[in-house]
């Protein structure tokens, strides 16, 4: 269980990966409003974006995270901190949406 499993807020500074099993990626909150994101692997390895995103807290350690990419990626995660999970919803510029779950890995 995630630091974060009770949390009602995500920390700047929190940094965490995913394995999206297709790929992996890391995420770093660096404020209440800026977060990095960099690809670990896959197609688009070694990838990595400032954005700025939007949270809503849906239970303790439950975080919808929403951004948009300046290419017009736009990024929806359900970030679940007690139960380890990221759930993605993706729609690239090209308009393919994708729907991706991964595992919280640290």
């Amino acid at each position: 269980m995630s630091d974060l499993a009770n949390a009602i807020e995500i920390p700047a500074g929190h940094t965490f990966d995913i394995d999206f099993q297709i790929f992996r990626s890391r995420i770093t909150f660096g404020s209440a409003s800026r977060l990095t994101f960099e690809i670990l692997g896959g197609n688009a390895g070694g990838l990595a974006q400032t954005v700025d995103f939007q949270v809503v807290v849906l239970r303790p350690g439950l975080f919808a995270v929403t951004w948009q990419e300046p290419d017009n990626t736009t990024v929806v995660h359900l970030e679940d901190f007690a139960e380890g999970q990221v759930h993605a919803s993706i729609t690239q510029p090209d308009g393919k949406f994708l729907r991706l779950s991964g595992k919280i890995i640290s």
